[in-house]
């Protein structure tokens, strides 16, 4: 059992100048989001964009002419902010991103934006050279410059990457580090933290103010007794049977053979009621007591279920320690939780090397971050 969650959706409204009719525009916009879907088949985005939306067509003053043009797939006024803005919210998307396929529409830009409250990237392609006293087509760095002011000026915080072109190094560079900070914001934004338990009596270093949380990060605590955990673990014992099998028989190797059957469906069964309760309360990390009341009715540590939990794509931190599961989750979703996080405490200097430290800690570390060289378990995909 697995812990999943939504895929990163991404909004694309890209705009243009309504004045301007310039085919580079268009060139751009379709080299745009050509670019787009095969990144976002590459690095697993939902795409969603304002193609398939139904915006009025516009009258456009050409100097003393009213022209009216039809309308296209890009973001040209207030009113296509108005529609975008509803289609976004209905999708969902965590962030936004406004490629300027020309000089683009500055308010149009800051209202979406102002509308979603997401985290916003914009970006235009490098101007090419124009051809000698002609007119320029596109203008984008300056139809960046204007919308930056708008959108401070809306209160709107946002980033950009600087004019470059598309298949220069640089674009997916920071193209891809805006993902992984829209994604920690997504994590941190849904962030309940299931606590099992309370944390050990002696530890003050993992004390937490849960008003405060909640009140300036919108963080939510769910407390659960281990009296409820323990009832949650029985019923696993009785319904994930084939699971906890699984767990014992396909995803342990034993070094030790004092280690009983016993421990390993323990082990098993632990995993599958702490995810249980996961699930349950809607949680998206957990923190769990990790030194006395589990050891004592199990006869074992939960250190290895942490760490397949973590394994399992659910950040979760021993010790009752509510701040490291939320350093969990902020390190797993700026990775896009391609890989499990690894939270250890720093523990002592090495005796002569000055910048070598120990980083350790129980031992609630996902099995997959195992050097495959190193004797020990052995991966399910045979790894």
């Amino acid at each position: 059992m697995r812990f999943e969650r939504n895929q990163f959706r991404l909004g694309v409204a890209a705009t243009r100048r309504d004045s301007w009719a310039a085919p580079e525009a268009f060139e751009n916009y379709r080299d745009i989001m050509a670019w787009l879907s095969v990144r976002a088949e590459q690095y697993d985005i939902e795409l969603t964009g304002i193609s398939e939306l139904e915006f009025g067509d516009k009258e456009v003053v050409f100097g003393k002419e009213i022209r009216k043009m039809k309308t296209d797939a890009l973001l040209t006024d207030y009113e296509d902010a108005v529609i975008a803005a509803e289609h976004f919210k209905k999708m969902g998307v965590d962030a936004l991103f406004f490629p300027f396929c020309d000089f683009g529409q500055e308010e149009a830009v800051a209202k979406l934006a102002k509308e979603l409250r997401v985290p916003v990237l914009i970006w235009g392609p490098r101007d090419e050279m124009p051809e000698g006293m002609k007119w320029r087509p596109t203008d984008t760095q300056c139809g960046l410059f204007a919308a930056s002011k708008v959108l401070q000026r809306y209160g709107v915080k946002f980033t950009y990457i600087e004019n470059c072109r598309l298949e220069d190094p640089l674009f997916e560079k920071e193209f891809l580090k805006f993902i992984r900070s829209a994604n920690i914001v997504s994590a941190f934004r849904s962030l309940r933290i299931l606590q099992l338990s309370v944390r050990p009596q002696q530890f003050l270093g993992v004390m937490v103010n849960e008003g405060e949380l909640l009140e300036r990060f919108g963080i939510e605590v769910v407390p659960v007794t281990t009296s409820e955990l323990f009832a949650e673990i029985a019923r696993a014992e009785q319904e994930d049977k084939e699971e906890i099998r699984l767990f014992c028989r396909e995803t342990i190797e034993i070094l030790r053979p004092s280690e009983t059957e016993h421990h390993l469906e323990a082990l098993g069964a632990i995993t599958a009621g702490i995810m249980r309760l996961a699930k349950k309360y809607r949680c998206t990390a957990a923190a769990c007591e990790c030194w006395h009341e589990i050891v004592c009715r199990y006869d074992i540590s939960p250190c290895f279920a942490l760490g397949e939990l973590n394994d399992r794509g659910l950040p979760c931190a021993c010790e009752t320690d509510i701040h490291g599961a939320v350093s969990s989750v902020i390190a797993a979703a700026a990775n896009r939780y391609s890989e499990p996080s690894f939270l250890a405490d720093l523990t002592i200097r090495h005796p002569d090397r000055d910048n070598v430290e120990l980083l350790w800690h129980c031992g609630p570390f996902a099995k997959s971050l195992k050097d495959p060289k190193q004797e020990g378990y052995v991966a399910e995909t045979g790894q």
